[in-house]
């Protein structure tokens, strides 16, 4: 990146709470949010395990004029992490009004497959003149940016990234990317995701993308425990607001340089190490000079390792003294809103200087030489990196600093 970005604004809603506070309190309580979804159970979906956003009322956060009841849950979750995001900003109006096109960017792995089983089922049953006419305009993973941008009260240019698990990290960047560039002073940016339906449930369960039943569902996301097995869904969204280094309002940490890449084909995260060290490069930052790792650490049998030994060979020696952490025992794994939620954390991290536990992890697994804790730790690190793995294998790293 030519330059850094800040982040000056923050919107958030996961399995652990809704809202900044609530969010951030039930991420470092290390309490596990997973649960058998009984709503799945009766469509045949047996013993299915989801960390859900309980009681969501997007009417709570979304001004009262927009007509909820036609936007899909993942749309209402980004629209309310956005209002929430701008609210936490509190741009003045007259400083809206000087602003050229502002870019609103939403990642998210998966379309809008709620209204699309909907009308699916509609058709089949009743004839082509069922068809839900609203879910052309649904379906695309744009109408979330779009639906966005009609409270942003400036002229808007919107876009959608879709690179399956790493899509809001990597919607983020590409906001970061303009502001960067000079093309943008403020961006809205993020990711929201709502998978915890029949389809794609059914899907990933066949995939074995996700824990299909446990002994207790609570502990089934084990971030790096010598026993974990596949990681749980979750759905949520996180959106942020970046500004350029000029803006008079104070940031909650400073995003200094991105990468992405592909797998190399061979084993499931094997693209890690020279995505970390492309990353570092970018934002020009020396290894030993981070000190803290928020990990991708999906509680998977192979890719926790493959993390793990990345970082040990971009770190060396260094990674027994940076601490690590993965936030998915908490939140589980809410596709293409994990990275941007993921983002969120590390930022408030880098605010507070408190480390998250890595929830679940009863038993690390002693081929990951990462310094993990099960606890909060205060341990106020000044620079970070975190790491996104996608299905289809891409992966991208982020580097952010307090300051």
């Amino acid at each position: 990146m030519r330059r850094s970005v800040k982040i000056t604004g923050i919107g958030v809603l996961a399995a652990c709470g809704t809202g900044l506070e609530s969010f951030w309190n039930g991420l470092n309580s290390g309490k596990p949010t997973a649960k058998y979804l009984p709503h799945l159970e009766e469509l045949g979906l047996e013993k299915a395990i989801g960390c859900q956003v309980e009681d969501f009322d997007a009417s709570k956060w979304v001004r009262p004029e927009v007509k909820l009841n036609r936007f899909p849950r993942h749309t209402q979750m980004g629209m309310a992490a956005a209002e929430m995001a701008l609210k936490d900003a509190a741009i003045p109006p007259e400083e809206w009004q000087n602003l050229g096109n502002v870019p609103v960017v939403t990642g998210t792995a998966l379309p809008d497959l709620d209204h699309v089983a909907k009308t699916i089922q509609r058709v089949h049953e009743k004839g082509v003149k069922a068809a839900m006419p609203f879910t052309t305009f649904s379906y695309s993973p744009i109408a979330i940016s779009e639906s966005i941008a009609r409270f942003v009260p400036t002229r808007t240019k919107i876009s959608a990234v879709q690179n399956a698990c790493c899509s809001g990290g990597d919607a983020i960047c590409a906001g970061a990317e303009l502001i960067a560039q000079g093309e943008a002073k403020i961006a809205i940016c993020g990711g929201a995701e709502a998978p915890l339906i029949l389809h794609p449930m059914a899907e990933l369960t066949a995939a074995r993308l996700t824990t299909p039943e446990f002994e207790g569902p609570e502990t089934a996301g084990r971030p790096f425990d010598v026993f974990r097995e596949l990681g749980v869904i979750g759905e949520g969204a996180g959106y942020v607001i970046l500004e350029d280094m000029d803006s008079p309002r104070p940031s909650y940490a400073t995003i200094r340089g991105y990468a992405n890449g592909k797998d190399f084909g061979i084993s499931p995260g094997d693209g890690f190490q020279w995505v970390i060290e492309n990353a570092l490069a970018n934002s020009r930052t020396r290894p030993e000079t981070v000190d803290y790792i928020s990990t991708w650490g999906p509680g998977h049998f192979l890719l926790d390792i493959s993390e793990s030994n990345a970082l040990e060979s971009v770190f060396g020696n260094w990674i027994h003294s940076i601490p690590a952490g993965s936030i998915k025992g908490t939140i589980g794994h809410p596709l293409g809103a994990a990275s941007a939620i993921q983002l969120i954390s590390t930022a408030l991290t880098l605010k507070t200087g408190v480390i998250p536990p890595t929830t679940n992890m009863e038993h690390q697994d002693p081929d990951s030489p990462l310094v993990l804790s099960t606890t909060p730790r205060l341990l106020k690190p000044q620079s970070a990196i975190m790491n996104c793995h996608g299905i289809g294998n891409n992966n991208s790293t982020i580097v952010l600093t307090a300051q």
